[in-house]
């Protein structure tokens, strides 16, 4: 579902994830020379049909949390996860059923920490 990086970015932005990073919540990319700390956020959708035929959709969100500090990328990305893990509920007009944690990497690239958590998220 295309509108699912709307609700990612709400649920993000009225979270204590600002408390860390302000407005510094990014689709895709982040503006050049931006100050740490940041988010950074992405999606991959797939349909997926259940046996009454209703379609759910499948959606991969990939939330990348930047820092210089090793430990301040640890608690923003706790952060966003506690934002996150386990919504359900509509947001942005979006139904969402629910979003659950996959994966957690850990990349230290270009003088900057990086946490990026991917979740799955269910939405009608």
């Amino acid at each position: 579902m295309i509108n699912i990086s709307k609700a990612i970015y709400y649920l993000l932005a009225n979270s204590s994830v600002t408390g860390y990073t302000g407005t510094r919540i990014y689709p895709i990319v982040m503006p050049e020379n931006t100050p740490f700390p940041m988010v950074v956020y992405e999606r991959r959708t797939n349909p997926e049909y259940s046996k009454d035929d209703a379609v759910l959709k499948l959606t991969t969100g990939i939330i990348t949390v930047i820092s210089d500090d090793y430990t301040e990328s640890i608690n923003l990305a706790n952060a966003v996860n506690t934002a996150l893990e386990n919504y359900n509920g509509v947001v942005s007009g979006i139904d969402v059923k629910d979003i659950m944690l996959d994966s957690v990497d850990e990349i230290f690239a270009n003088g900057a920490y990086m946490q990026k958590l991917v979740y799955n998220i269910l939405s009608v």
